[in-house]
């Protein structure tokens, strides 16, 4: 499936219509997709999860500013250029992709709030070919000092910043429902489905996920 719109037609089949502008939570998680392109006018996406699909880049992202939790795993991504324009990305997992060199990172160095990578998820057996060099994590951390967690192992600081990603959406979403402006008379659209066994792209206490799903669930009612 490589068309643009054959993907706007996946949401529009799930969600009886495609507004980009309220479209905050996108799962198109085992779609088949080989290009992600249309993507580019959802310029409020916040949590996107495009894992196991066909994708080999990362091109039509850089309208995605608003975007802070990215899952990309398994796919067949060798460059994330694109990327540096998701100035607000904090939370990014690449594992099981065919990136192989710490230049294919690059795009990473521009992401300040960058603070969550994966690029070699143990659990699932996920990694990508960079990870075979036994100094890779080392360097990952020297290029991109803020990390707090790799590839699933704490480096530093607290819990808490690892769900500020969340918390920033749920504060967004308050800011559209009581918006005296709303953008269009239709509700946030939220495509989501929380990880399972399978999917475990960030390992955050499972309590503290379910609290702030509901709470943004609860909003959107």
């Amino acid at each position: 499936m490589s068309d643009s719109k054959s993907l706007i037609d996946i949401v529009k089949h799930e969600q009886g219509h495609f507004d980009a502008e309220n479209i905050l939570f996108l799962d198109l998680n085992s779609r088949n997709l080989t290009d992600a392109n249309s993507l580019s006018i959802c310029r409020n996406l916040i949590i996107l999860n495009l894992n196991n699909n066909n994708l080999t880049n990362v091109r039509g992202f850089g309208t995605l500013t608003q975007l802070q939790k990215l899952s990309l795993a398994q796919n067949q991504i060798n460059s994330l250029d694109g990327l540096q324009s998701c100035e607000n990305l904090e939370i990014l997992n690449v594992a099981g992709n065919n990136l192989t060199g710490l230049k294919s990172l690059a795009p990473l160095l521009y992401l300040t709030h960058l603070r969550s990578l994966c690029l070699n998820d143990r659990q699932n057996n996920l990694t990508n070919p960079l990870c075979n060099s036994s100094s890779y994590q080392k360097d990952v951390k020297n290029n991109l000092p803020n990390l707090d967690t790799l590839d699933n192992e704490w480096l530093g600081q607290g819990f808490q910043e690892h769900l500020s990603s969340l918390e920033s959406a749920i504060e967004q979403l308050e800011t559209l429902n009581g918006n005296s402006k709303p953008m269009t008379n239709e509700k946030p659209t939220i495509i989501i489905t929380q990880a399972t066994s399978s999917d475990r792209s960030i390992h955050i206490a499972n309590e503290e996920y379910d609290e702030l799903f509901q709470s943004i669930q609860m909003l959107v009612k």
